[in-house]
């Protein structure tokens, strides 16, 4: 998305960056302290959050809205067919 695919590479930069540091703060066996440990904290409050709202739109709707995954795991969970389920703006 956007010019040169630049705003979709921002945010896979974005979805590794918190898991990297999700990763970094459970295999740390010493607590980080400072800046660094302040944006551990908030990528494992933001991972733990963005799975309960996953889990929450899977319980609403059966599905998961508006995905195009690049593998197929269509066989454990159903992915929604935008026409049939309404998006954020109902469209």
């Amino acid at each position: 998305a956007g010019p040169f695919g630049l705003l979709g590479a921002v945010e896979g930069l974005a979805y590794l960056s918190v898991v990297g540091l999700v990763i970094r703060r459970i295999i740390a066996s010493n607590k980080t302290s400072g800046v660094l440990g302040t944006a551990e904290n908030l990528s494992l409050l933001t991972l733990g959050a963005s799975l309960l709202v996953l889990a929450s739109l899977i319980a609403q709707q059966g599905c998961i809205p508006n995905a195009k995954p690049l593998l197929d795991y269509s066989n454990y969970v159903k992915v929604c067919n935008p026409e049939e389920v309404p998006g954020l703006f109902g469209g």
